[in-house]
């Protein structure tokens, strides 16, 4: 059986990232499924929304992503008959137990192996900021050209999307290994 939330501060929304191995040919039986504990989760208070992004043409998971608005309204759905039954459905068509990785906001994006707990916050946000400001000037020059026909709104939504995208699956990754010294620093033993 998977475990609930063990997180115990911070504030505001949280999103899980829930990753499933699905055995080969139940692929359609998993997407039907997950339908039915989407709808499920969207009935208790709190529920943001999800999403699912499908493995590559290469064999994969399956990522599902949703968001509570609070701690207590995800645990509340987390502890639920209802979505341990839902759970206990899924068995049939699951290669492993579900791995599942929770924060609150920048928390998400700076997640790592190395180390236990968050970066500073001060550091999480020079990070973002240096990103975001790249990235968004970046995507700015070479998606104007083609997006120049659609409606102004239309060329905002896109952009940040492409920016929203790039940052959780390339450039914070990235950037959180290539900066783990500085992000995650290592307590040196002191002599007693």
């Amino acid at each position: 059986m998977d475990e609930t939330t063990t997180l115990t501060d911070g504030s505001g929304p949280l999103t899980v990232v829930a990753a499933w191995r699905i055995k080969p040919g139940m692929e359609a039986a998993f997407e039907q499924w997950h339908q039915g504990i989407a709808a499920q989760a969207a009935r208790f208070p709190g529920h943001m929304g999800n999403i699912v992004m499908r493995p590559g043409e290469a064999a994969g998971e399956y990522l599902a992503i949703f968001r509570f608005d609070s701690l207590e309204h995800l645990v509340a759905w987390e502890t639920s008959p209802e979505r341990g039954e839902w759970l206990r459905r899924s068995e049939s068509f699951r290669l492993s137990p579900i791995r599942y990785r929770k924060g609150y906001g920048l928390d998400f994006w700076f997640a790592s192996s190395r180390a236990a707990g968050s970066p500073p916050r001060w550091k999480m946000a020079t990070v973002t900021v240096v990103a975001i400001y790249i990235l968004v000037n970046l995507v700015g020059i070479v998606f104007a050209p083609l997006l120049g026909g659609l409606a102004p709104w239309m060329v905002g939504f896109v952009e940040t999307a492409i920016v929203v995208g790039l940052m959780t699956y390339l450039v914070m990754p990235g950037l959180t290994r290539l900066l783990a010294r500085w992000l995650f620093p290592v307590a040196k033993d002191t002599p007693s």
